[in-house]
């Protein structure tokens, strides 16, 4: 899966569910050193509140102009940080990310509204379902990409040695 696919799936999991993107990225992230541990579960207990508040009626539609903004925040920010991890082109990316949760957020309360109709208006099961299809398209598109960059020390993406880490030629 190339790196802007990648981010356009993560893109319409962040746009279904606005942490979804983050947790996953978090989940699989390495050499974080200890705040890796504190980030993942803090990344878990905003998706799982977002599922929650989520389902609540007094919240606001998700295409109000606020809600939108944010999934297409997420969603661009996810798409940054999985290009970044692998070393694709993050603008780009950032792009394609934005786009994709603008279509996720739409076709997904699109979705739960016809889910909710077959089911004589009942909306949970259709909700509790965008929760787990938010949460397998993120991890889906971070799975298989190595966690987190380690910085260069010196050394070119290619394996060339670079400064003062250049071998000498005594």
């Amino acid at each position: 899966m190339t790196i802007l696919v990648r981010s356009a799936v993560i893109g319409v999991g962040s746009g279904l569910r606005s942490t979804a993107g983050l947790v996953a990225l978090g989940w699989t992230a390495r050499g974080a050193g200890p705040a890796r541990p504190v980030a993942s579960l803090v990344g878990t207990g905003a998706f799982l509140g977002e599922c929650v508040v989520d389902k609540q009626p007094s919240v606001p539609p998700r295409t109000g102009v606020p809600q939108v903004l944010g999934r297409i925040g997420a969603g661009a920010v996810t798409a940054a940080a999985l290009a970044r991890r692998g070393s694709g082109p993050v603008v780009v990316a950032s792009a394609v990310g934005a786009l994709a949760a603008y279509g996720g957020s739409v076709a997904g309360m699109r979705w739960r509204r016809r889910a909710a109709d077959a089911l004589g208006g009942d909306d949970l099961p259709g909700a509790l379902a965008e929760d787990l299809a938010a949460l397998a398209l993120a991890l889906t598109a971070v799975i298989g990409t190595g966690g987190a960059r380690p910085p260069h020390r010196g050394w070119y993406p290619g394996g060339r040695p670079a400064g003062r880490y250049a071998p000498s030629r005594e």
